[in-house]
C-alpha cells in the first residue's frame, strides 16, 4: 500500500480522502488542527486521522510519516504548506511533497525552496480561461501528454473551402499536419 498524508482537511482534502480511500491501494493519514474537521474525516472515512499540526515533527512522527510515498499539504495557509512539506522531505525523507498554493505568486518561493509538485486552482481557473478565449474560436480539445501538442477543434464558416472534406481531402497550409 502507498501511504499517504494529506495535511489539512477543507473541502479539497476532504474530496480527495474521499477519492484516495475509495481506492484500497493507499494507506491515508490525514492531520488537521481543527477536532471538528478530524471527527468529520474520522466519521465518514477509514482513515487514520490526527489532532494536531502538519508543521509539528511530533505530530507527524505520531502518523508515521517516515518514508511515505506522499505528503500533500492542503492548508489555508502558503506558509504551513511550505514547512510541512519541507519537513516531510529533509527529516522523514517522504518521497514526493505536493502543496496547494493559496496565492499563485507563492508557487515559485515554494518550488525553489523544494516543494515537488505546486497546484493553484486560481492558477489553474485562469489557464483554462486563457485556452478558451485567447484561440478566437478554437477550442482545446486535448493536450497532448509529454508534448507541447494539443487537439484543437475550430468552426468552420459556411464558406470555408474545408466544409464538406475529410481530413485527408484537405490541404493544409503551413506547419499544420493531420495523422491519420
Amino acid at each position: 500500500m502507498k501511504k499517504v498524508i494529506i495535511v489539512g482537511g477543507d473541502k479539497v482534502a476532504y474530496n480527495l480522502i474521499g477519492l484516495l480511500s475509495e481506492e484500497k491501494v493507499y494507506d491515508v493519514r490525514v492531520i488537521d488542527t481543527r477536532i471538528e474537521i478530524c471527527e468529520r474525516i474520522a466519521n465518514n472515512f477509514d482513515v487514520k486521522v490526527f489532532h494536531g499540526d502538519g508543521t509539528n515533527v511530533d505530530i507527524l512522527e505520531r502518523a508515521e510519516a517516515m518514508g511515505a510515498d506522499v505528503l500533500i499539504a492542503l492548508t489555508g495557509t502558503d506558509e504551513s504548506n511550505l514547512v510541512a512539506c519541507q519537513i516531510a522531505k529533509m527529516h522523514f525523507d517522504v518521497a514526493l511533497t505536493i502543496a496547494k498554493v493559496n496565492n499563485p505568486r507563492n508557487a515559485t518561493v515554494l518550488k525553489i525552496l523544494g516543494v515537488d509538485r505546486i497546484f493553484s486552482s486560481t492558477q489553474m481557473i485562469a489557464k483554462m480561461i486563457d485556452q478558451e478565449v485567447s484561440y478566437s474560436g478554437m477550442s482545446l480539445a486535448y493536450n497532448i501528454p509529454g508534448t507541447t501538442k494539443a487537439i484543437v477543434s475550430v468552426p468552420l464558416h459556411p464558406l470555408s473551402g474545408a466544409n464538406g472534406k475529410t481530413l485527408a481531402e484537405y490541404s493544409f497550409i503551413g506547419d499544420s499536419r493531420v495523422v491519420l
